[in-house]
């Protein structure tokens, strides 16, 4: 079985003597020990492979300023993961921790500075019910459980919580499990890829409420799926497309909710981009003084440090005699990535006068798609004095 989630603590640890009195020494009047309040879990039920929400609800009705509770999952085994991480986000107390600890009870905690209530908050636990577990299992959820009844635990009152595994009924299942769309460009869009969701159960009724992406990088072009019943045997299908707006190692989630859990497909892909790398740098290129007949270079060079082939489109204006580019136009396509390309930009005045002209360049990099080059050179003016002897 796979580690359960312990995500970290939100702002401190679980509470401790040496936390209180730590804090108190720290900012001020020393936390009271008054509990009070109930804390209660909920009740779910879903199949193997699922996973499911379970409710939390701390209900302040003794004007509580410290809350340190207890519940131990008595079969942890049944579950591939549990996540706290929105347990207790919902909480305004001053300090807040909700972990699951590794001898697999919830703690919650919270406190404020004595005389402060806690504000009564709600939370949310998920577990993910192992493809393995067995059906017609029930895992209690208890609080104050006999093991710990020489453990701080402040409510006056709980209620705990009871998670069903289903054995007999509907079924969700997905297939494939997982999506991988290998290298996209970013901007571009991959084909459509089908998960079939079907009802892999003993009776019909596997009630599917929504299909869901988390990130934009991922997109649901078609969904039979969503507000729909299934009978046994049936299947309905989601096709999933591939969109990336970044460059790098992209993943997200096909989540189906059913009546019988929640059930997600692991989706991955990379986004590949062109990069761009001028020399010079974009801004101003002075080519100096120059005179009428002579004529100044300069060199550059456009390098593609991205993962996808670079295009790069620029165009010269005014297009005189002045400024010339090589090649003509100075464009390039399907520049490979690592690779460059050169290029030359030549002044060749035609008269003593100052010259400038903007070189526009777009491109298909993500880091660069616009830039320019302001060209310029001063004048050369030759002044002739006439001396009378």
């Amino acid at each position: 079985m796979p580690p359960a989630k312990r995500p970290l603590p939100r702002q401190f640890p679980a509470l401790s003597a040496l936390v209180l009195v730590t804090f108190a020494l720290t900012v001020g009047p020393a936390l009271a020990q008054q509990g009070g309040g109930s804390v209660s879990l909920g009740t779910a039920s879903g199949a193997p492979g699922t996973t499911v929400s379970v409710a939390f609800e701390f209900d302040n009705t003794e004007d509580a300023d410290v809350l340190e509770a207890r519940a131990r999952i008595q079969g942890i085994d049944a579950f591939s993961a549990v996540d706290v991480g929105n347990l207790c986000d919902s909480s305004a107390a001053l300090i807040v921790s909700c972990v699951l600890n590794d001898t697999n009870r919830l703690v919650v905690s919270a406190a404020n500075l004595s005389g402060t209530p806690i504000a009564s908050f709600t939370g949310t636990l998920e577990l993910s019910i192992a493809p393995d577990a067995p059906g017609g299992t029930d895992v209690l959820l208890e609080w104050n459980a006999p093991q710990d009844q020489d453990l701080l635990f402040t409510p006056s009152a709980s209620v705990d919580g009871l998670v069903s595994i289903i054995s007999d009924g509907p079924q969700v299942d997905l297939s494939p499990s997982s999506l991988d769309f290998g290298d996209i460009e970013a901007g571009q869009s991959s084909p459509a890829r089908t998960v079939h969701v079907s009802n892999s159960g003993n009776a019909d009724g596997l009630q599917i409420s929504t299909v869901s992406t988390a990130s934009a990088d991922f997109a649901i072009s078609q969904d039979d799926c969503a507000s729909t019943s299934l009978a046994q045997g049936e299947f309905c299908s989601v096709q999933v497309v591939f969109a990336p707006t970044t460059d790098g190692a992209l993943n997200d989630s096909l989540s189906v909710a059913t009546n019988v859990g929640t059930i997600a497909a692991s989706l991955t892909g990379t986004g590949t981009a062109a990069g761009l790398a001028p020399t010079p740098a974009p801004g101003t290129i002075d080519f100096g003084v120059v005179g009428v007949g002579d004529s100044a270079t300069v060199d550059g060079q456009f390098t593609n440090d991205g993962s996808a082939p670079l295009d790069i489109d620029c165009s010269l204006a005014p297009a005189d005699e002045n400024f010339q580019t090589v090649p003509v136009p100075l464009s390039f396509s399907d520049v490979a990535p690592s690779d460059s390309v050169d290029f030359t930009l030549t002044f060749t005045p035609t008269s003593g006068e100052e010259q400038t002209a903007t070189i526009t360049c777009q491109s298909n990099a993500l880091d660069l798609p616009e830039f320019e080059y302001q060209l310029s050179a001063p004048g050369l003016f030759i002044f002739s004095d006439r001396f009378e002897p």
